[in-house]
């Protein structure tokens, strides 16, 4: 049977050359630390990362599969683009091979693109069914949202502790409010900073986080815009991660 192809692409907000770096360069540390039930390790038997490297990838306890081996076929770190096949393994079943196309490309916000071709080369009359491109989709687009969200939340945190106090928790309405009350994350600017964080059912099925932050500040003190995106960037950052981690992993808190 001919080889079957199908394209995906995912948006990010953060920028091409630092998204290549997490994602590929960094990807065999980085992945597994994230999501280590998805990916538990990467290891290279052979080579120093350039094209003609063997790689072994371990997966976690969530997968069906327990591992393959991968070459890599191309890499160029200036273009952004990464290629590279599946060459042994349990996922090969059925398959006389399988090659992954990734190159990373802005988008017009500033962010970037992730552009994946996957190429599978069918044994005999074996055929990819609709699900499993569909899975392997929702798969490879979680693990890349995995670490955009973690790159969000961990932009270099200036502070080191804060304490903080549990004003409110209501399970049923799906409402928590806390207090920053210590640390210095307050700094000699606010006397405190209180969260209220609420979740409503979205249309599609899904959910939205609201969050309303309040800061207390000292007389005189202005809080600067600067501050107020970061803060925010670094909530969506953290959210996006625990999304991600449910989308990898679909029997958790089920």
């Amino acid at each position: 049977m001919a080889p079957i192809t199908y394209d995906m692409e995912v948006t990010s907000s953060i920028p091409p050359a630092k998204m290549f770096k997490a994602f590929v360069l960094d990807g065999d540390t980085l992945i597994p630390k994230i999501l280590p039930q998805v990916i538990k390790s990467v290891e290279t038997l052979q080579g120093d990362g350039g094209p003609g490297t063997i790689k072994l990838t371990t997966f976690g306890e969530g997968s069906k599969h327990k591992c393959v081996k991968h070459k890599v076929d191309a890499i160029d770190k200036e273009n952004l683009t990464y290629s590279y096949s599946i060459i042994e393994g349990d996922a090969l079943d059925g398959f006389e091979s399988i090659s992954y196309h990734i190159k990373i490309v802005p988008s017009p916000d500033g962010g970037s693109i992730c552009k994946n071709r996957s190429i599978y080369c069918p044994k005999g009359d074996n055929k990819v069914t609709e699900e499993e491109i569909k899975s392997g989709k929702e798969k490879a687009s979680s693990i890349f949202k995995a670490v955009e969200a973690y790159i969000l939340a961990n932009p270099g945190s200036p502070f080191k502790y804060v304490k903080h106090k549990i004003d409110a928790l209501d399970k049923e309405k799906l409402t928590y409010a806390y207090t920053l009350i210590e640390g210095d994350a307050l700094r000699d600017k606010l006397e405190s900073i209180s969260y209220e964080v609420k979740l409503e059912p979205s249309p599609n099925g899904g959910c939205i986080g609201k969050n309303i932050s309040t800061y207390h500040t000292k007389p005189g003190v202005e809080i600067k815009e600067e501050e107020i995106k970061a803060g925010k960037a670094q909530a969506s950052g953290i959210f996006k991660a625990v999304e991600a981690y449910l989308v990898a992993n679909p029997e958790a808190y089920v």
